[in-house]
């Protein structure tokens, strides 16, 4: 997965449907994960996201919405055009891969409503972004294959779909 972080989610992606032929995206506007945590302290926060495929690779467009600073910025200070945020791993085992990455700085943490944990970390001396990972609960998984199988049958006429 890549990550993008820009003022205007929707437009990101109508361009890389536009240039890439990416798509469709679903849309989640003022979406909330569980038990953010950025830097050990609890944080609020909510954001917009467009979330789809090119190819096999998954794209998120996140503009944070929250009037504080947040894990993706703050929301005064989004760029118009996106910025590579970070890249994700889709996990299979949680543990092994929080150990894996544990040179690299824990940054903050969240999960998703049913559960499924994520955390980014500071990989910008190795990777130049942030790492994300994602633990693959049936949750994720199912949601990345509903996305992912839209955009194996697009037609290319409607960026946005819906779930």
């Amino acid at each position: 997965q890549l990550g993008y972080v820009c003022a205007d989610p929707r437009a990101a992606a109508i361009r890389w449907a536009e240039a890439m032929g990416a798509g469709p995206f679903f849309w989640f506007e003022m979406f909330r994960f569980e038990d953010w945590m950025l830097h050990g302290q609890p944080v609020d926060t909510p954001i917009d996201l467009a979330m789809g495929y090119c190819g096999s690779l998954n794209l998120e467009f996140i503009h944070a919405r929250a009037p504080h600073a947040t894990i993706y910025g703050a929301p005064d200070s989004a760029p118009a055009t996106p910025v590579l945020h970070h890249v994700a791993i889709l996990s299979q085992d949680w543990e092994r891969d929080l150990d894996a990455f544990a040179d690299m700085p824990l940054l903050g943490t969240a999960r998703t409503a049913a559960g499924s944990r994520f955390c980014y970390r500071d990989a910008r001396e190795t990777l130049g972004v942030l790492l994300e990972v994602i633990e693959a609960g049936e949750d994720v998984t199912a949601l990345l294959g509903v996305i992912r199988d839209a955009g194996a049958g697009w037609d290319g006429k409607d960026v946005f779909a819906t779930l």
